[in-house]
């Protein structure tokens, strides 16, 4: 497995978990606001914001080359003769 394909899973799994939390404060800000102007504002100043964070994250991460910065991880391979 190339090194650059281990980073990618990994980074696809936070930042699933980065959506997941950020539709979990949305409905709490939703869910909890007294006053409909204020938590409209707050959403929308929450979502533009988590949008263009998580846009360029995506964007800096998709431009590191791990294969220069990190050796090819080499996986040994299973052996059914080994005691392990």
């Amino acid at each position: 497995m190339q090194t650059q394909t281990i980073f990618s899973i990994i980074y696809l799994l936070a930042f699933a978990s980065y959506l997941l939390i950020s539709v979990f404060i949305i409905y709490h800000i939703v869910r909890y606001s007294g006053n409909k102007a204020v938590m409209l504002l707050t959403v929308s100043f929450f979502i533009l914001g988590t949008v263009c964070l998580l846009f360029a994250n995506a964007l800096l991460f998709s431009s590191i080359p791990f294969d220069q910065f990190v050796p090819s991880l080499a996986i040994p391979a299973y052996s059914s003769s080994s005691p392990f």
